[in-house]
């Protein structure tokens, strides 16, 4: 269904897919398979450089790319529900004890 490709036109389809493929996308079964593997590879590359970050605070994995500020409970990074059950009242309760000191 696919033609063969000469070294010259596999590297323009590597380069084309580097240029357009958007990673963590599916893969069209359209694509040239010389396409179709170098997306597959461009995921690849992501998913190993993609760091696993640990939540400071009950040390579970972060789900998400960025994380949350655990500051005042530490000076890491927390996950969302430790953000939502210990830093949040944390800094509501250093609010609180502010204004009574005003």
């Amino acid at each position: 269904m696919f033609r063969d490709l000469d070294n010259k036109e596999e590297q323009e389809f590597k380069q084309w897919a580097r240029d357009n493929y958007k990673p963590g996308t599916e893969v069209n079964t359209a694509y040239h398979p010389v396409v179709q593997a170098e997306c597959k590879l461009i995921n690849q590359e992501i998913e190993e450089d993609s760091v696993d970050m640990e939540c400071s605070i009950c040390e579970s994995k972060i789900e998400d790319d960025y994380g949350n500020n655990a500051s005042p409970v530490n000076d890491g990074i927390c996950c969302d529900n430790c953000n939502m059950s210990v830093v949040i009242p944390a800094r509501i309760k250093i609010m609180l004890n502010y204004k009574r000191d005003e």
